[in-house]
């Protein structure tokens, strides 16, 4: 029996492609020939069930979703419910700079973290590599 290939997305600002942790999530997905699809948050916002979904999966502390260079909302983050981080999120998406990887509508690495990244999608895991 054929194992399904589940779909493999990454999102992010574009215009934050550059920064450490999103250059290195492309880095890691490229070098390891992984099939992904790129979506900006900034053309395809996500929508307050689907924040919360993937804060409920995710074992962030609530202020590490914010930018750390907003210090007053990371302060508040922490003592919101998961519904009101991400109403939060998604009413100011700019407060997001972390690259959320997700694996068949799963998000599974808030961030860029290689112990999660080759945990989920290592190299000896090869339904999620690029067809040859």
């Amino acid at each position: 029996m054929t194992e399904t290939k589940e779909e493999i997305r990454l999102f992010e600002f574009t215009n934050y492609s550059e920064r450490s942790a999103c250059a290195k999530a492309h880095e890691w997905l490229r070098k390891h020939h992984i099939d992904y699809t790129v979506v900006d948050l900034a053309k395809q916002k996500p929508t307050t069930q689907e924040m919360e979904r993937w804060i409920k999966e995710d074992d962030f502390k609530h202020r590490d979703y914010i930018v750390s260079t907003q210090e007053e909302y990371r302060d508040k983050a922490d003592g919101m419910t998961d519904k009101e981080l991400a109403d939060l999120l998604v009413s100011k998406l700019e407060l997001i700079n972390l690259p959320i990887l997700e694996i068949g509508r799963r998000a599974v690495v808030f961030g860029y973290e290689e112990s999660k990244y080759d945990q989920y999608l290592g190299a000896s895991n090869e339904r999620y590599m690029k067809e040859k």
